[in-house]
């Protein structure tokens, strides 16, 4: 437990600070080149990310999974490093050569098409160094994981303004670049310090590797097209049967939702997963890994949870504008269902490293029928409170298969982890219809829950870990000592 916190906190830390620097970089991008630039610059980021996607079909997923089964097996793991990074140097260049084509169609209709290839090049950068990081967290280099989020993304956003400030609208395309370059050059000096296996030739044996790596990358590629193309229908139901307007709200809060939770989640899977891809053949092993870390995911996000229901009036005027009220209960009732994506995500990774692609698009799936399922019927109806009730359904259809398929594995969450998720779930739901009625009600009963839920989670961890609970008695004496004077 112990071990986890400390990753989670190191990560986390690592993320806020890079989401911040890259607010920053947007920021001075935007005064430099205005909304034209800013438009653009958003267009070539749309490319680059999804092309570093189609070419290293999800190698930070697959090449983690890989390497981490062969914990003990020498020879085996020899194989399994050296085929991930054949794998990434031959992505990278079908990968750049391709969108090198792409690329000038692509931009052509933003007037400025470029001589110099540079997205195509950012592609190639990003699943070199996307090889690189999968040896890092293969061997638990959390802290070097972190180092490299926050300085890559210092040293990009400078690289990446001092273009644009030089060159102007041309420095667009080299800031894009300097994101994974920088990155990448970060990444080498910690990459270097990893004990690695002896170096394979490239042989039948590697290409069955690559039979591996790429059943396990184009199914959680398929996975993730699927819900992009969810997004993409449920933005269509709103603009076609409501307006741009009712778009603006669902956007508002549905980014909202995301950023709740990606911080905490993003954190821990540096760690969960190779965990459990270390014991994929051990159901016993994949149940222990799975409760202790859902269990932990859910006493760290509870009183976040709890909180952002309860300041949802006050959060999305202050983040967004007064306009966006109306974005308010859809926001709410998201975040009210979001303890069961906690748990979508757990199940998630266990039905990734026990190899069950059909089972983790078959989730999603589930998922993205109800969000765009219930809206199609009901919007006209029931306007953008069907969005929540869809997004609510898709997530219990989630859970429930992902629960079956781990079950048929061998894998079950524990009964006391259900009771907790069902506590959260019944509390979130219960201070939304006070905030319902009364604002100022719904966010004094949410800071007195989320409290509560904050108090008895830092106790559960003390009593996991002996160090950890006599600091937090250390400190809670010092605030009793302080309440005193």
């Amino acid at each position: 437990m112990k071990r986890t916190l400390r990753s989670t906190g190191l990560i986390g830390g690592a993320t806020v600070i890079s989401l911040l620097v890259g607010l920053g970089r947007m920021k001075v991008i935007a005064l430099l080149t205005g909304p034209a630039g800013v438009g653009l610059f958003g267009l070539l980021n749309v490319l680059w990310s999804t092309g570093s996607a189609l070419a290293g079909l999800n190698l930070g997923v697959s090449g983690v999974r890989q390497i981490s089964e062969h914990d003990t097996d020498t020879e085996a793991r020899s194989l399994a490093e050296s085929a991930v990074w054949y794998f990434a140097l031959v992505a990278a260049v079908v990968g750049g050569v391709g969108l090198w084509g792409f690329e000038r169609f692509y931009t052509d209709g933003a007037g400025a098409s470029p001589t110099v290839p540079w997205i195509a090049l950012a592609v190639a950068v990003a699943v070199i160094n996307a090889a690189q990081l999968v040896f890092l967290q293969v061997y638990s280099r959390i802290g070097d994981i972190a180092r490299i989020r926050i300085y890559g993304s210092v040293l990009g956003a400078i690289a990446g303004v001092i273009a644009v400030a030089a060159t102007g609208t041309p420095g667009l395309y080299m800031a894009v670049l300097a994101m994974p370059l920088a990155s990448l050059l970060v990444t080498v000096p910690y990459f270097r310090r990893v004990p690695r296996m002896p170096w394979r030739r490239f042989d039948k044996a590697v290409l069955g590797e690559w039979r591996a790596l790429l059943m396990l990358g184009i199914g959680v590629s398929v996975a993730a097209w699927i819900g992009n193309f969810g997004q993409l229908w449920v933005r269509w139901i709103i603009t076609e049967r409501g307006n741009l307007q009712a778009a603006g709200f669902f956007q508002a809060a549905y980014t909202l939702t995301n950023v709740n939770l990606s911080i905490v989640l993003a954190a821990m899977s540096v760690e969960y997963f190779p965990k459990l891809s270390s014991s994929a053949d051990n159901s016993s092993g994949l149940t222990d890994i799975l409760n202790e870390q859902y269990r932990l995911a859910l006493i760290l996000s509870a009183p976040i949870l709890i909180s952002a229901v309860a300041a949802a009036p006050w959060i999305m005027p202050l983040l967004y504008s007064k306009d966006f009220s109306n974005a308010v209960p859809l926001f709410q009732w998201q975040v009210a269902a979001d303890s069961l994506k906690i748990l979508s995500w757990a199940l998630g990774y266990i039905l990734i490293v026990t190899r069950s692609v059909l089972g983790f698009i078959a989730a999603e799936l589930a998922f993205d029928v109800f969000l765009v399922g219930v809206p199609w019927i009901f919007f006209a109806t029931m306007g953008l409170n069907s969005i929540a009730v869809g997004y609510a359904a898709g997530l219990i259809s989630s859970v429930a298969v992902s629960v079956i398929l781990s079950m048929r594995r061998g894998v079950r969450l524990s009964w006391e982890n259900w009771a907790v998720t069902l506590v959260v779930c019944a509390s979130a739901v219960g201070i939304c219809l006070v905030s319902i009625e009364s604002h100022i009600a719904g966010l004094m009963v949410g800071m007195l829950v989320a409290t509560v839920f904050g108090v008895r989670g830092l106790k559960a961890i003390g009593a996991a870990d002996a160090a950890i609970g006599e600091r937090l008695r250390r400190i809670i004496g010092k605030f009793k000592g302080a309440v005193r004077l």
